[in-house]
């Protein structure tokens, strides 16, 4: 993904637009996909409480209905992500796949980077991020787990 100039749709909707194509191309595939358009993303480092860690999308209520059945006996371990940085905000796109089960989420948002370097520099010394998902309420909907943080932050941040 890249920024646009002026002139062009935003940078926001060219990751809505993003995110809907990369589910769109698996769906194709006869893949089983939910699209989740986070409503805020942010960025915690509790130093060592690796499993309350990671960029926390809120969602919607209505992604509460069928992300955690999609997700039921999957592994979600492949993933690519697609980041543009903008206005002083970190794009994420995060295409998740379970190759078994033929089911995938894309995970769309946006942080501040004055939020992500301290998260960015511990995830690449754990070797590891994770992205949790939850509702407005609090109520936690996934967790997933990335071996490679590095694909995720710029290289400054």
């Amino acid at each position: 993904m890249s920024a646009t100039t002026a002139g062009e749709k935003t940078v926001w909707k060219h990751v809505r637009e993003e995110a809907a194509a990369l589910a769109a191309t698996l769906r194709v595939d006869g893949w089983d996909v939910c699209q989740v358009r986070a409503d805020h993303v942010a960025a915690i480092e509790l130093g060592d409480s690796a499993a309350r860690t990671g960029l926390v999308y809120t969602v919607p209520d209505s992604v509460g209905e069928g992300l955690p059945a999609l997700l039921e006996g999957g592994s979600f371990d492949r993933y690519e992500v697609f980041r543009t940085v903008a206005g002083g905000e970190l794009y994420l796109v995060t295409r998740l796949r379970d190759e078994e089960t033929e089911r995938g989420v894309v995970l769309a948002g946006a942080v501040g980077l004055d939020q992500v370097a301290e998260l960015a520099e511990a995830a690449r010394e754990r070797g590891e991020l994770r992205t949790h998902v939850r509702l407005l309420d609090g109520t936690h909907l996934a967790t997933f787990r990335h071996a490679d943080p590095t694909d995720f932050f710029p290289e400054d941040g």
